[in-house]
C-alpha cells in the first residue's frame, strides 16, 4: 500500500478497482479488476451523469457475459465501504443470482489489501454486511414478492435483471421510495420481450423520465470473434452490419456460430447490436431494419419546437420540448397535406398530426394528449399555417369528433370518402375522413413500406423512426404497434402520404392587370 494514493482510492473507482478489488475470471483465475471494453462504456456513462446531475438514474441494456453486473457491484461496494452512512441494496431475480452476487461481494471484502480500505464488520448474515465504524451496510435480496425491499433507507440501489422479475413494477415502485436525492440507482438487464422493462427504456429514450439508457452491444467485446477463413462470404444482412456497425469478418464468424447455437431470434435478444434489436425479436417488422436505419440517417433536429395558441400563433419553447416540431419554413407556393390520427383524449393514447409537403417530405408534427373536439381546432390552426393544407383524418372511433369539428368550422380542404347511400339507390354520400378497415389499412401502410424501401420516405423526425422499429406484422398478417408501444406517429404519417395521392390538383391561375375583352375575330 506504500505506493498507493489514498485520496485516489476514494475518488477514482478505476484506480481503486485495479489496486484493491479482485475478481474471478471465466476460467476460474483470481485477478485484479481492470475494466473491459463494455465496462468502460457503462462506467463513463454513469460517472458523467453523476457529475452532471449529482445522482445516477440509469437503465443498462446489454448483451450476455459482459461483466456489467460485476462493474455495478464493484462501484457500489466502493461507495459503501469508502464512505460513511451508505446503505446499499442489490435485488436480483433468482436466489442463485442473489447468492452469486453476495459471494462476489465477499470476494471483494476478503481480498482488500489493507486495513486502511477494509472496514470492520459489525454484523454479518447470509444476505448482508454492516460496517459499524462507518455505519454503512451492504444487503442483497431476491425479487420474490411485491413488498421486497420496502421500509429501507438507501443511497445505492442495483436492480439486477428486472426484465425477468414477476412483480417488477410493484417492487421497483417500493424500492424507489427508499432512495434519497443524491443516490445511485441502476437497473441492469438483458431484454426479455416487450414488458415493463421495455416500457421504462422507451420512456427514457423519449425523455419522459429522469432516467438515461445505456446500451452496450456485443460488438464492443474483443473476445466475441473467431477466425473467419479465406472463403468467408458475407450475406446481405452481414454486409449491412459491416456498413452500419463496422464489424469485421471474425466478429461475424463468431455471430454465425452463436446463431447456430441459439437461433436467430434468441441470439438477437441475448446479443443485440442495437437497443431495438434487443426487444423486437418476437415479432416481424413491417419493413426490414436496414431500410429504417437508412431513413434514420436522414433525420435532423427541428428548427422550431413549441405549440400553437388558440389564435393559431406559434409559441416557442426555450427548453427544446413541446408538442409541435417544425423543420424549415412555410413555402407559400407549395401545397401541404396533414395526416391525422386521433386518440380518446387526455390520459389515453397520443393524438398526432403529420405535415408533409407536395414532394412527400415531412415538415412538421404535432403530438400529444388532447381532447378530440379541441384537436379539431388545433388541426384547423395547423392547416391554416401550412397554406390551408389538405387534411385527411382517420375517422374511426374518436376521429369522428375531429371530422365533425372541422365541418362545424367550415374547413373545406379535407379528404372525403364516398360511400353508397342505402336510402337512395345509386346515390353517393361523401363523408369527411378516412375509414381504416382490414382492407384499407394495408393500402396506406404498404405505401409507406414501399417508400422506405425506395429510400424516399421523406422522414426527418427521430421519434417517428423509433415508432417504426416497434411497428410489426402479427401472426394474423395485420400490422400494429408491438405490445406496450405506440403507432400514432406511424398512422398519421401513412395518412399524410396517402393524402398526397388524392390531393386536389392545382388550377392554373391567370392574372390580368385590367379587363381585356375577348378576341372579336372569334365571332362572339
Amino acid at each position: 500500500m506504500s505506493n498507493i494514493k489514498l485520496s485516489a482510492l476514494r475518488d477514482d473507482f478505476k484506480y481503486y478497482a485495479k489496486h484493491c478489488l479482485n475478481i474471478v475470471t471465466k476460467d476460474g483465475k483470481k485477478t485484479p479488476f481492470v475494466l473491459n471494453e463494455a465496462q468502460e462504456i457503462v462506467y463513463d456513462a454513469l460517472t458523467e451523469q453523476y457529475e452532471r446531475t449529482g445522482k445516477v438514474r440509469a437503465i443498462i441494456v446489454k448483451a450476455r457475459q459482459m461483466g456489467i453486473s460485476t462493474l455495478i457491484e464493484g462501484m457500489m461496494f466502493h461507495r459503501t465501504t469508502m464512505n460513511q452512512n451508505m446503505n446499499t441494496f442489490i435485488c436480483s431475480h433468482l436466489a442463485e443470482s442473489t447468492s452469486s452476487i453476495f459471494k462476489m461481494t465477499k470476494t471483494f471484502l476478503d481480498n482488500l489489501p489493507h486495513e486502511t480500505v477494509k472496514p470492520s464488520i459489525g454484523m454479518q448474515s447470509a444476505s448482508g454486511l454492516h460496517f459499524d465504524e462507518i455505519n454503512s451496510s451492504f444487503r442483497v435480496g431476491t425479487a420474490r414478492s411485491k413488498t421486497t425491499g420496502r421500509g429501507m433507507t438507501l443511497q445505492n440501489l442495483h436492480a439486477s435483471e428486472p426484465a425477468y422479475w414477476d412483480f417488477a413494477e410493484d417492487i421497483t415502485a417500493g424500492l424507489l421510495q427508499a432512495v434519497g436525492r443524491n443516490s445511485w440507482v441502476v437497473f441492469e438487464s438483458t431484454a426479455n420481450g416487450l414488458n415493463w422493462f421495455h416500457d421504462q427504456v422507451k420512456q427514457a429514450e423519449l425523455d419522459e423520465s429522469e432516467w438515461q439508457v445505456v446500451f452496450v452491444p456485443w460488438s464492443v467485446m474483443e473476445e466475441y470473434q473467431q477466425p473467419s477463413g479465406k472463403n468467408f462470404v458475407l450475406s446481405d444482412e452481414e454486409q449491412f452490419l459491416v456498413e452500419q456497425y463496422k464489424v469485421n469478418n471474425d466478429q461475424l464468424a463468431w455471430r454465425r456460430n452463436k446463431i447456430l447455437e441459439l437461433g436467430d431470434d434468441k441470439f438477437k435478444q441475448e446479443y443485440p447490436i442495437n437497443v431495438n434489436e434487443a426487444f423486437i425479436y418476437s415479432g416481424r417488422p413491417f419493413v426490414e431494419e436496414r431500410y429504417i436505419t437508412a431513413a434514420e440517417e436522414e433525420v435532423f433536429q427541428p428548427d422550431m419546437i413549441g405549440d400553437f395558441d388558440p389564435l393559431g400563433q406559434f409559441i416557442p419553447r426555450s427548453d427544446k420540448k413541446g408538442s409541435y416540431k417544425q423543420w424549415g419554413v412555410v413555402d407559400r407556393g407549395v401545397d401541404y397535406c396533414i395526416g391525422v390520427d386521433v386518440a380518446e383524449g387526455r390520459g389515453g393514447d397520443y393524438s398526432c398530426a403529420q405535415v408533409v409537403n407536395e414532394d412527400g417530405e415531412q415538415v412538421a408534427v404535432w403530438h400529444g394528449y388532447i381532447d378530440p373536439f379541441e384537436f379539431g381546432d388545433k388541426i384547423q390552426d395547423l392547416a391554416r399555417h401550412w397554406n390551408y393544407a389538405y387534411v385527411i383524418v382517420e375517422r374511426n372511433n374518436h376521429g369522428i369528433s375531429v371530422c365533425d369539428r372541422l365541418k362545424q368550422l367550415d374547413y373545406k380542404n379535407v379528404y372525403q370518402e364516398e360511400s353508397w347511400d342505402r336510402r337512395y339507390e345509386g346515390r353517393k354520400s361523401p363523408k369527411i375522413g378516412f375509414t381504416t378497415t382490414a382492407k384499407s389499412k394495408p393500402l396506406i401502410v404498404d405505401n409507406l413500406a414501399s417508400m422506405l424501401r425506395l429510400e424516399e420516405s421523406g422522414i426527418v423526425d427521430l421519434d417517428l423512426i423509433k415508432e417504426l422499429r416497434t411497428y410489426q406484422i402479427d401472426d394474423n398478417g395485420s400490422t400494429n404497434a408491438a405490445s406496450g408501444c405506440y403507432d400514432d406517429r406511424v398512422m398519421a404519417y401513412c395518412l399524410a402520404l396517402f393524402g398526397l395521392r388524392t390531393l386536389p390538383k392545382k388550377r392554373p391561375v391567370v392574372l390580368r392587370e385590367k379587363f381585356e375583352p375577348l378576341d372579336k375575330t372569334i365571332g362572339y
